[in-house]
């Protein structure tokens, strides 16, 4: 079996033919035959005049190039090159998962630009601003300048509502998957005053400043955004509910099957999803629900025993279910669980904050930086003879310890305890999307001054979601995280380069690396 490689010597690349073969011994070997070089600056393949002969002779020449055009100085000097890896890569992963269809379809006057600040979002770290000096330098993009003006036209009335909705609802249509569905809320911050959903408000990442919520909901198993939408800053994951349901039911998500975190738990929202009748869920309870401590109480006894030992990755957990009734005409599963190693580790931790706490009152019991803590945790007194004394408020740790390592779900379709908690689990789908959206989409600040801006600045974040999700899906999958971050894979592939000479456009070869990493997409070198 034998292949070409590449060898770099002293700065300038030769081509071997490698021939792999066993010896006498049946030993693996490798002999290596120099054939040819690459032309510096045009990266042509030079291959001797040898090799061309015998490619001949065995009729192999047709996967050689003898055809080689010869340029001068000057139209070198003259050439243009360009990064392209990377923006094939984004290409290539849209028209796989249908999504430069759909975006042609439902905003066909603007999806270039929104297709490119998309793609600009997901390989750079910087604002929004500066993407025009990425797209001149990147080959491969539905447009090739695209402003600062004409980003900010774009995001303030470049989408309309009708063509986002109409987005969402052809992009629900067309996927396949037919999966749980993880729903959850974050918050972006924005110095706006024009933005009517901006309002103070619990933030997620505890800064002061006014925000948005951002409620998304995201395929468990596909790891794919299905549907966005922005509330307003002060209202609550429990009021979020109700409306995101009725905004995604002219979505074609089919029967809806929900994952929802505690930040969902409400009486009213349990009543609101059985009153549908066709919404199947599974969400976290809320240890403010007695109801929910007293379940947790009575389960402390019976669920120690290896029949409710459920395996999760390299963890084991216990579990347990009961049916219980929720109003005269409805049943839930409820599913307990106990992490005992977690609980032990939080107990651990907790002992030595208290512990270090008191220290720090002994020394200074008088810190205005500790003064809350103290107060919450602590019990610090003078003796008639004006001695300090400290001690831990045994009652607080414990009454903050009662139900650490303790989950319960509960659910209106799924019985069995193992599942339930696999299916939760895998609800961080949504956490690790909202983790991408704002950290590597440029959402943690709107940097945009009204309403419709940051409608459609989020659209576009959006559909950068779409992008690494999937890059996130397939590394995971195909094991590329053991070698490389997503940053890094989208810088190896963006030193793939292009290069324009005389009206011709020649690109550069690929690396080994470059081509495991569109192996493991599926997708076919680039040309």
């Amino acid at each position: 079996m034998s292949c070409v490689i590449t060898k770099e010597i002293k700065g300038r690349q030769y081509l071997y033919e490698s021939v792999s073969y066993r010896d006498d011994n049946g030993q693996p070997r490798t002999r290596r035959k120099f054939i040819g070089k690459i032309e510096p600056g045009t990266g042509v393949r030079i291959y001797s005049k040898e090799y061309i002969e015998r490619m001949t002779t065995e009729g192999r020449l047709t996967e050689i190039n003898t055809d080689i055009k010869r340029y001068s100085d000057n139209d070198i000097k003259r050439s243009k090159m360009l990064e392209y890896g990377a923006s094939y890569l984004y290409k290539r992963i849209a028209e796989e998962i249908g999504l430069y269809r759909v975006l042609q379809e439902a905003i066909p006057d603007a999806w270039k630009e929104v297709f490119t600040v998309a793609c600009y979002l997901v390989s750079n770290d910087e604002p929004v601003m500066y993407c025009n000096d990425w797209v001149e330098k990147t080959d491969g993009l539905p447009v090739r300048a695209l402003s600062a003006s004409g980003i900010s036209r774009l995001f303030k009335d470049g989408i309309g509502i009708h063509q986002r909705n109409e987005f969402y609802r052809r992009w629900a249509a067309y996927r396949q998957e037919r999966e749980y569905l993880a729903i959850d809320i974050s918050s972006a911050s924005s110095y706006s005053k024009f933005i009517s959903e901006v309002e103070w408000g619990h933030n997620r990442d505890k800064e002061k400043l006014p925000q948005v919520n951002l409620c998304l909901i995201m395929g468990e198993e596909s790891k794919n955004p299905v549907y966005q939408i922005p509330y307003s800053g002060s209202i609550t994951d429990v009021t979020t509910l109700r409306t995101t349901l009725k905004l995604a039911s002219h979505l074609s998500l089919g029967e809806l099957k929900l994952v929802m975190d505690k930040g969902f738990y409400k009486k009213r929202n349990i009543d609101i999803l059985l009153a549908d009748g066709t919404t199947k869920f599974i969400t976290a309870a809320s240890f403010n629900a007695d109801y929910v401590c007293k379940l947790v109480e009575s389960s402390k006894h019976s669920i120690d025993r290896a029949d409710n030992a459920i395996l999760l990755g390299e963890d084991t957990i216990l579990g347990m279910t009961r049916e219980v009734k929720w109003d005269s005409e409805h049943s839930l599963y409820a599913h307990v669980y106990h992490n005992a190693i977690g609980a032990a580790v939080a107990k651990t931790e907790l002992y030595g904050f208290a512990a270090s706490l008191a220290e720090i009152a002994r020394a200074d019991p008088h810190s205005e930086k500790h003064a809350k803590k103290f107060d919450k945790y602590l019990a610090i007194n003078k003796t008639p003879d004006a001695q300090l004394t400290v001690n831990i408020r045994q009652d607080v740790l414990e009454g903050q310890l009662a139900t650490s390592g303790w989950l319960v779900l509960l659910s209106n379709h799924i019985s069995d305890a193992s599942k339930a908690i696999h299916i939760y689990r895998a609800k961080d789908a949504v956490e690790k999307g909202f983790d991408r959206f704002k950290n590597s989409l440029d959402m943690k600040r709107l940097r945009v001054h009204s309403s419709e801006g940051m409608e459609n600045k989020a659209f576009v974040a959006f559909i950068g979601l779409i992008l690494i999700s999937r890059i996130h899906k397939v590394m995971s999958e195909k094991n590329l995280y053991l070698h490389m971050t997503m940053k890094r894979l989208v810088h190896t592939l963006e030193k793939l380069r292009v290069q324009f000479i005389d009206e011709n456009r020649v690109l550069f070869p690929l690396t080994k690396q470059q081509s495991d990493i569109y192996d493991a997409f599926g997708f076919d070198a680039p040309v």
